[in-house]
């Protein structure tokens, strides 16, 4: 069985993994373990994509603590704790969605979901630095710095290793 990584074939070529219990016919889908077994052999992509998501959601622990909601359109009218419940819960169901989106079995959901989150990455630091002389912006911290920009610099390898 084949399983081939279409969108980006020039990184990532066609994984085979012989005697694999997954071989049952031609037409049968991979399990679990093919899946797992499959991103390990695209590891050297895949390692700057999940450095730069571990990045960014440690950001988004440093980013409780420095009151990230007074810099949001529709929080930053709502009192402080309000407003720091629903940004903590928002990310609930979107981290569900996101980390659902970069596991999901199909190759091209994954590809385009991990590329839009290293956009996302890039634009996420792109928009702190154009908010770093509002008064009410808390990231002014070496660490914080280095979580929001080094997001996005990993995002930008991990484009880099695509584009090859």
């Amino acid at each position: 069985m084949q399983w081939s990584s279409a969108p980006h074939a020039s990184v990532c070529e066609t994984v085979r993994i012989p005697n694999h219990p997954s071989k049952v016919n031609a037409s049968s889908k991979p399990n679990k373990l093919f899946f797992i077994l499959s991103i390990a052999g695209c590891a050297k992509v895949y390692r700057f994509f999940y450095l730069a998501f571990a990045t960014l959601l440690t950001h988004e622990l440093d980013a409780v603590h420095k009151h990230e909601w007074r810099l949001l359109f529709v929080l930053r009218a709502m009192p402080d704790e309000p407003a720091c419940r629903a940004f903590v819960l928002i990310h609930v169901p979107l981290l569900a969605v996101l980390l659902w989106l970069i596991a999901h079995p199909a190759q091209d959901t994954r590809f385009w979901t991990m590329l839009g989150l290293d956009v996302f990455m890039m634009v996420h630091a792109g928009l702190h630095w154009r908010l770093s002389s509002h008064p009410r912006y808390e990231f002014n911290t070496a660490h914080s710095r280095l979580i929001i920009y080094g997001a996005a610099a990993l995002a930008v390898a991990h484009l880099l290793l695509l584009s090859n």
